[in-house]
């Protein structure tokens, strides 16, 4: 019986996270299309060029450009999620909710509980 119930719960705790899982891919996606999209603009509007990976940042000449612009893009991509990482972190209280304290209600209940047979 006490298994029924565990299951239960435990479904109960994963409801929502596919949708969840999605939501999070496809901002994945626009990240990337967007980190793409500002690099291309660096360099073609000239802020940023090559010159500065290969002379400045001494990375060979063997590297291509489209690998250091993927790289960046990576970076970018990073830098975004680190920052929505630290914002949910600051705005959830789901987040800022510190853990050991004392509830009435129990955040894993006891299936051996009496209440449960």
């Amino acid at each position: 019986m006490w298994i029924d119930k565990k299951r239960q719960v435990e479904a109960e705790q994963r409801k929502g996270l596919s949708s969840r899982t999605i939501v999070s891919v496809g901002v994945l996606v626009i990240g990337f299309v967007g980190a793409y999209l500002l690099t291309g603009w660096l360099f073609s509007s000239g802020t940023m060029s090559m010159d500065l990976f290969y002379t400045d940042l001494s990375i060979p000449a063997t590297v291509s450009e489209t690998t250091l612009r993927l790289g960046l893009v990576l970076l970018i991509v990073i830098a975004l999620q680190f920052m929505a990482i630290m914002g949910f972190a600051l705005a959830n209280p789901e987040a800022r909710k510190r853990s050991g304290h004392p509830t009435a209600i129990a955040q894993n209940p006891d299936f051996y509980d009496s209440q449960y047979n």
